[in-house]
């Protein structure tokens, strides 16, 4: 009974502290490997289009791209298909609360080493807690 006792109260203890424990990140810490503020806004604007459509309450304002160059994509011919870039999305979710989420955008190859304007999204990371800015 005292064993059950102790880890019981070990177990609460351990809940509380992590109930109160926030995020120190900063989104101004992120720092950009490129700058394309057309590429920022555009990842900006996919992203609330796909929150929207997905029913989440993301709304992202700011964006830092994290890639040092593209990463291109190929089929199992070697032929290029597309490029990815990873960005870092800063905005505000439920409750108001500020975070940040990992994105991969990739852009389709349309031949003679021209790619589409259009940035699409790839991969959606977890949103998470951040100070707000």
């Amino acid at each position: 009974m005292k064993i059950l006792a102790s880890i019981l109260l070990l177990l609460a203890a351990s809940l509380g502290s992590v109930a109160q424990s926030r995020s120190n990140a900063r989104f101004s810490d992120v720092k950009p490997a490129m700058k394309n503020t057309c590429l920022e806004k555009n990842a900006v604007l996919w992203a609330n289009r796909r929150a929207k459509d997905e029913l989440c309450r993301e709304v992202y304002e700011k964006a830092v791209i994290v890639s040092d160059d593209w990463e291109l994509c190929t089929d199992k011919r070697r032929y290029v298909t597309a490029r990815r870039i990873h960005m870092v999305l800063y905005g505000t979710g439920q409750n108001n609360r500020c975070g940040m989420a990992h994105f991969v955008f990739y852009q389709k190859h349309e031949g003679r080493g021209y790619f589409a304007h259009r940035l699409k999204g790839e991969q959606t990371g977890d949103f998470y807690d951040a100070v707000c800015e």
